[in-house]
């Protein structure tokens, strides 16, 4: 059954949402939602058969969700209903280092410009997800979102991780790699004298960022001799 007579209308929610309208053989845009306004086209090559298509320019994240198609004529109508769903991928994820926290260095991923709100992760080379400091989501302009996920990569753990961000309706992510060589502090050591007891020298630790065990360090007496002391003259008064 042709389509070109009837009333096709693309609406929202309700029938005063008009995406787009057909109407006495033309394209009417009296009725159409301002934000729809420039961006719609009836694709009309197989309505002849009763089927026409809506085309969407400059898709936005507002246009998630249902739409209502309805055909009317003087003896019938119908109506369908279609979900659209809108998936944007992000930027490649950027990995900064950020100084130091809780023993280790902290590292943060960050990633903008994705709808709907992504899944981020901290993986190791062989893939396995790795336990995040703190994650974070941020609105951004247009309706996006922006994530922000940390580390703190420790002495113990793997220094060679990557940054995974994924889009869930997409199946698609995007990642971004570090190797970080981390410098964590050596037990280190001073020499004083007890001048009460000559001849005794004591070493002991200080300074030190982490504990320090006598029984696992090693220590080295080294013997250098004193200095010559230069008399150096004093200027007197004329």
């Amino acid at each position: 059954m042709s389509a070109e007579n009837m009333e096709v209308r693309w609406f929202r929610s309700q029938d005063s949402a008009v995406v787009h309208l057909y109407r006495g053989g033309r394209d009417q845009y009296g009725e159409q939602m301002l934000e729809y306004g420039g961006r719609t086209e009836l694709l009309k090559d197989d309505i002849t058969n009763g089927r026409v298509s809506l085309r969407i320019h400059n898709i936005r994240p507002s246009d998630d969700g249902q739409y209502s198609c309805y055909f009317e004529s003087s003896v019938s109508y119908e109506e369908a209903l279609l979900e659209l769903q809108v998936a944007g991928l992000g930027s490649d994820p950027d990995i900064s280092v950020e100084g130091h926290q809780d023993g280790g260095i902290r590292v943060v991923c960050r990633s903008s410009r994705w709808y709907p709100e992504p899944e981020a992760q901290w993986r190791d080379l062989q893939g396995q997800i790795l336990p995040s400091a703190s994650k974070k989501i941020t609105p951004e302009a247009d309706d996006l979102f922006q994530t922000e996920i940390a580390i703190v990569i420790s002495e113990e753990s793997n220094q060679k991780l990557s940054c995974c961000v994924r889009n869930l309706r997409l199946y698609q992510e995007r990642e971004s790699a570090i190797s970080i060589a981390v410098y964590f502090d050596l037990p280190c050591f001073e020499m004083g004298t007890d001048l009460r007891t000559p001849g005794n020298f004591q070493c002991t630790a200080a300074g030190c960022t982490q504990p320090v065990s006598a029984q696992q360090a090693s220590a080295r007496w080294i013997y250098t001799p004193a200095c010559h002391a230069l008399p150096v003259p004093i200027d007197k008064p004329t």
